[in-house]
């Protein structure tokens, strides 16, 4: 999980940039709102925390995991949504009125909450409070 938290912050940082230069070509003026919208944005890259504090790394990994969900979550709800309802119909009974919709709410407003309980897991793991010590090193010690 360091790899990911650390590609998800250079990928904020890149993403910061380039939208900052689109918000200082669009705005034409030198202290006009996008550009201060656009040093908002660059700021946002630059944290008075170091990589390394749980703190940072908690809301990295909190980020991280909910975004992910959410895909995991839409993506393999519509794939079962068109393959199995839209294509062979529903196959046991038809839902009930707004029952797909409090479904998604509820696993809408849940996703969070999970990412909050797996976040201090993750952030242990990255200070070090575990036996996982890397990418390859299990073959590394079966080699040696």
């Amino acid at each position: 999980m360091d790899l990911v938290v650390l590609g998800f912050e250079a990928f904020v940082g890149m993403v910061a940039d380039a939208a900052a230069v689109a918000l200082v070509a669009l705005d034409g003026q030198k202290d006009g709102t996008w550009t201060s919208t656009a040093k908002t944005i660059q700021s946002i890259k630059t944290s008075p925390l170091p990589p390394e504090h749980p703190i940072r790394q908690f809301i990295v990994a909190w980020v991280v995991l909910t975004l992910g969900a959410y895909v995991f979550y839409f993506f393999f709800s519509g794939l079962n949504y068109y393959m199995i309802h839209l294509r062979h119909g529903n196959l046991s009974h038809k839902p009930f009125v707004g029952q797909v919709r409090a479904e998604i709410t509820m696993a809408c407003k849940a996703i969070p909450i999970m990412g909050l309980l797996t976040a201090p897991i993750v952030v242990l793991e990255c200070q070090g409070y575990s036996r996982l010590y890397g990418p390859g090193t299990f073959l590394i010690q079966l080699l040696t």
